[in-house]
């Protein structure tokens, strides 16, 4: 309990020192890389800035970088423990304490169990980094984690363990200062040079990126009819560089379709559970599934592939999944209504029928009482989460019930 104290009052002071928080022109992020051969991290600086300064504002004229206080805070798995901290650059906290939740004699309400965090201060001894080229790294210090479990990172700028700590008065935050960042001579106020976080998680575990591909063998500018079997396409990428085992992806059966059937090049495919079992996947290999499903309705038969489970760390989830869709149009009666809509999210709404804007129509939905191929957009010109399919809308065979009642003929004969 009296180590924590301690820490308290050390952040609380130093929280005194920067509480004004202007941020300098020439800035800094910070990052975290892991060395399998050494089983060591690494915590860099990341000059956005060059030294000597050759734009405004020219603080420092010299070969070299120097910087006073510091203070680099991890996230890391729940289990984590920094160990043998060793200084590259600077002096820093040899022997950090667990922040968050579940840490001993401490009380964290709304954080995530799963991240703990450890504040490592630098000593605010003049330390000279050396060369600083703006985008490349200078490594502060290294560390070990005491086994392995997971991904580490520098603490995110909006993280919400910065917003529980200050409600403790504790700051918790990144923070650097250099000659860089300071004018010279006077007393003036320290300006803040950290401003986020830059490249891929630190993580122990082996490393597998699998890209997710999808296509229909209908293209989206065509259309189908209802009955008709269309055939939907995933491709599953090791991109490497090491093999992933455990691998699953999902991919259900679309709504207004009927399962046909499903052939994978490798593993097996449930279509009651919608769950691609593909197991071991070398690195550059690939996997195949082709699923075959009957049209049963009109409207967009939207379809979506995304990895559920991998062994190895995927230190790009953003091409994890993938979708492909496929128009089957929509009969319109006379005086009939349709009404379109897409998820409350999106943002940056724009409607068009027949590839023209439709004014005012910007809203997550869309009242139709015309014909036409109708597409939207959302923000950034991407397609909204249910696709890229266009709605087509087409001349209903139908008529009122009062103009198409049945016609009952009836002889009649007449008295002899």
């Amino acid at each position: 309990m009296k180590r924590f104290a301690q820490l308290i009052l050390l952040l609380l002071l130093l929280s005194a020192q920067v509480s004004w928080g202007q941020v300098s022109a020439n800035t800094v992020n910070y990052k975290v890389t892991y060395d399998s051969g050494t089983d060591r991290y690494t915590a860099w600086v990341v000059p956005l800035y060059n030294v000597p300064n050759v734009t405004a504002p020219i603080n420092n004229t010299a070969s070299t970088e120097f910087g006073g206080t510091a203070q680099f805070t991890l996230k890391v798995p729940a289990s984590f423990t920094v160990t043998n901290v060793q200084d590259v650059h600077g002096n820093w906290e040899k022997n950090p304490l667990r922040l968050g939740p579940g840490a001993s004699g401490q009380s964290w309400s709304g954080l995530d169990p799963a991240y703990n965090y450890f504040v490592i201060g630098k000593s605010s001894t003049e330390t000279n980094y050396g060369s600083f080229k703006s985008g490349v790294a200078v490594a502060l210090f290294t560390f070990q984690g005491g086994g392995c479990f997971g991904a580490v990172t520098p603490l995110p700028p909006a993280d919400p363990f910065i917003t529980a700590a200050s409600q403790q008065s504790l700051n918790v935050a990144n923070s650097f200062y250099s000659r860089s960042g300071q004018a010279a001579g006077g007393n003036v106020v320290p300006l803040e040079q950290f401003v986020n976080i830059t490249g891929a998680p630190a993580d122990c575990r082996p490393v597998a990126d699998i890209k997710v591909q999808k296509t229909v063998n209908k293209p989206t500018s065509q259309t189908s009819a209802v009955g008709e079997v269309v055939q939907f396409t995933i491709v599953a990428t090791n991109l490497g560089p090491s093999t992933g085992t455990g691998l699953t992806v999902s991919d259900t059966i679309p709504t207004g379709t009927q399962y046909v059937s499903a052939t994978a090049s490798q593993g097996s495919y449930d279509a009651a559970t919608g769950q691609w079992t593909i197991g071991s996947l070398a690195a550059t290999s690939s996997a195949t599934l082709v699923m075959s499903v009957r049209l049963t309705a009109e409207g967009v038969a939207y379809n979506r592939a995304s990895v559920t489970h991998l062994d190895q760390f995927d230190p790009n989830p953003d091409n994890n999944s993938a979708s492909a869709c496929v128009s089957v149009p929509i009969a319109l009666c006379q005086d009939d209504k349709l009404n379109l809509s897409i998820p409350v999210a999106s943002q940056g709404i724009q409607w068009f029928r027949d590839n023209q804007l439709i004014p005012d129509a910007t809203s997550n939905s869309l009242l139709i009482t015309q014909t036409g191929t109708y597409t939207v957009q959302v923000a950034n010109n991407n397609c909204p989460i249910t696709g890229c399919c266009p709605v087509v809308v087409i001349p209903g065979n139908c008529c009122k019930p009062n103009v198409c009642l049945p016609l009952v003929i009836t002889k009649i004969r007449g008295r002899r």
